[in-house]
């Protein structure tokens, strides 16, 4: 008998079967379960070795031995019974079938149930978040089509609740190492803290941010010891791709950031460059004590504030951890990059001139230390350039914009400010290219929205802009007074006056005066020329609207025909302020409005022409609408002004059209 004849009789390639379908239904149970109970991914390595291992001696089992109805018995070379011999062929087939369609049932149900049947469904959850607003709509599409994860905040487990700043400092600086690495889309910061504590599913949260995969996890201290356990979860079937955990001693904390962002590199099989290698590997510091003083003083930034009194404190709190890091270290970059924004927030704040121009200077001289420390990192040159940004040194920011997109391309804080800067300077095309960008990395950041909404209104995309005003001010961080302004600035720059006032009069019925409302309710009574009613209101809220909006302040009085004089010059010691000071494009633009309210109707326009040179952009609707060009909207000059605005926001309209057609 040939040996091909004698391993059929045998059963050995039936048992063969058999073993092969039995491994494959243990690794996808395997697979399923041990991520759940926080089992070491080497275990599961481990049990695909042993399985692999295992078929041989599997196979010399089926040799020597045969199942009949009494048991197994030694097969002595065909003296069994043929009938026994079928039945036992029978029973493996069968096996081999029941074990084959279990595991393909198991691998079916993994893949096709995109959800925890405990939670409520994406739509009935978001529903459920909103009351009755209509569901969430979905971030803006992006060409990028890279892998993508968001890396969820990671759970404080320990027993101190004051920890919580530890726990989101590691949920941070893993983002932060991911987002290095080139092949990779990582959700920002901004977005990804919204779902702390969320009873969302992490298939729904992940389709909220239009990702992939999702890493979630939990942080344990205890003293000195730290234990940080992540998994990385695939969004499409919530299959656990990996899971680990990590005992380790407090200074080894950067260590254990770098291995977790590596095993997801890893598992999503990523090329890595040797940049990449090199922003996984990263430690700003050597100093444990130093990173918790900056943890700190990071919890503190991110606070939400609601008074001059808080915002001081924090800013006073801040500077104090920052201090004590960089006395631990004083080549610690991103604590100097971080004490920049202390030094420019005090800039900001009213007071003298003089301290403002010190605290500016001072946090300029923090983000060039920031940068000699550590050149090829982003923050110093990202820090530079809100410096020079809030002097209204924008070719000067963008530069410094531009240094940090080289380093980091995929940052949403480099892409966000540049496109403002290029908005505000008419580069529209190009400021909605980095703001889509943007918002690809960063979809829950109303801010940031906010700015794309405007980009997408100045070139006539209006319903692109309401989308994005809404899915900012009414499902992120819902905010009807903001939401009904931003609608009257649309309605505004649409020309539909009919939904101009019937936004306006939904936030007159909710407005809570003195407010970021209030600034709205003056415009929409002076661009309606009832010049009485906003002039009420800054009467009402004097300082308030002096200290936000001084030039319409004046505006709204000179045209009340109240005395405005002195509001006009408090007006123009603003717009020439040295910090915080907007370009010389919008210096120009302020002084030709104040001009007219002079009277000095060639030195309004004069100044207008020059504010056209310098690059200035203003609304479309500011030039259509309000009352103060009347004195000279019969002007030539104005009116070639005005037609040059136009036909460049024509010629980029068509363009962008051109350009989504040419995608389609």
């Amino acid at each position: 008998m040939s040996l091909l004849a004698e391993l059929k009789r045998r059963k050995v390639f039936r048992v063969a079967m058999l073993y092969v379908v039995s491994a494959w239904l243990v690794i996808e149970v395997a697979e399923t379960v041990l991520p759940i109970f926080e089992v070491p991914d080497g275990f599961l390595r481990g049990l695909v070795v042993l399985l692999v291992i295992g078929f041989i001696p599997a196979l010399g089992l089926a040799w020597i031995y045969e199942l009949t109805p009494e048991g197994l018995e030694r097969d002595t070379g065909g003296s069994g019974k043929p009938e026994s011999s079928a039945g036992t062929g029978h029973r493996l087939n069968w096996a081999t079938v029941v074990v084959a369609v279990l595991a393909i049932g198991f691998l079916a149900l993994d893949r096709l149930v995109s959800e925890d049947p405990r939670l409520p469904a994406p739509e009935a959850a978001a529903g459920a978040a909103a009351g009755a607003a209509p569901a969430e709509p979905a971030a803006p599409a992006a060409a990028d089509r890279r892998p993508s994860v968001a890396v969820l905040p990671f759970a404080n487990m320990s027993t101190d609740p004051e920890q919580e700043f530890f726990a989101d400092g590691m949920t941070e600086d893993i983002l932060t190492r991911l987002a290095g690495v080139s092949g990779l889309r990582v959700i920002s910061r901004t977005s990804v803290m919204r779902y702390k504590d969320s009873e969302l599913s992490l298939p729904a949260i992940a389709a909220e941010l239009g990702v992939d995969h999702v890493l979630e996890g939990s942080v344990r201290r205890a003293g000195d010891r730290v234990r940080i356990t992540g998994q990385l979860i695939r969004a499409a079937d919530d299959a656990h791709l990996w899971a680990d955990s990590f005992d380790r001693e407090l200074a080894d904390i950067f260590s254990v950031q770098t291995e977790i962002a590596q095993r997801i590199a890893q598992q999503l099989e990523l090329q890595l460059t040797d940049r990449d290698r090199q922003l996984l590997a990263q430690q700003g510091t050597s100093s444990t004590a130093a990173y918790e003083y900056l943890l700190r003083a990071r919890a503190l930034e991110r606070r939400v504030l609601s008074t001059p009194a808080e915002i001081a404190a924090a800013v006073d709190e801040g500077e104090g951890y920052l201090g004590l890091a960089l006395e631990l270290d004083p080549e610690y970059a991103e604590a100097w990059a971080l004490m920049t924004r202390v030094h420019l927030i005090r800039s900001s704040i009213p007071g003298s001139e003089q301290s403002a121009s010190e605290h500016w200077e001072r946090g300029v001289e923090a983000a060039r230390r920031a940068i000699r420390v550590a050149p090829d990192r982003a923050a110093g040159y990202v820090a530079l350039g809100r410096a020079f940004q809030l002097r209204g040194q924008h070719d000067a920011a963008l530069e410094q914009f531009r240094l940090a997109a080289d380093l980091e391309p995929g940052s949403a804080e480099v892409l966000h400010p540049q496109g403002v800067l290029l908005a505000g300077r008419g580069e529209l095309l190009e400021a909605l290219e980095k703001l889509e960008r943007a918002v690809a990395l960063e979809p829950g950041d109303p801010g940031l929205l906010n700015s794309l909404a405007s980009v997408y209104m100045w070139l006539a995309d209006y319903d692109a802009a309401e989308a994005a005003f809404r899915r900012a001010f009414q499902h992120i961080t819902p905010h009807p007074e903001r939401l009904e302004c931003v609608l009257m600035s649309l309605a505004l720059e649409a020309r539909d006056l009919a939904q101009f006032e019937a936004a306006a009069k939904r936030l007159e019925s909710t407005v809570q005066h003195p407010s970021f409302g209030t600034g709205c309710m003056i415009s929409f009574h002076f661009l309606n020329r009832d010049f009485a009613a906003a002039a009420h209101l800054v009467e009402e809220h004097r300082a308030f609207v002096l200290g936000l909006w001084p030039v319409t302040a004046a505006g709204v009085l000179s045209l009340a025909g109240q005395p405005a004089d002195a509001l006009i010059e408090a007006a123009e010691q603003s717009i020439e302020r040295a910090v915080p000071r907007g370009s010389e494009g919008w210096r120009l633009f302020q002084r030709s409005r104040l001009a007219l309210m002079r009277g000095q109707d060639e030195a309004a326009l004069d100044l207008l022409e020059r504010a056209q040179e310098a690059g200035v952009w203003p609304s479309a609707a500011e030039f259509a609408l309000n009352p103060l060009w009347d004195a000279v909207r019969d002007d030539p000059r104005f009116r070639a002004i005005e037609a040059y605005w136009e036909a460049e926001r024509r010629r980029m309209r068509d363009e962008l059209a051109a350009r989504r057609a040419a995608g389609a």
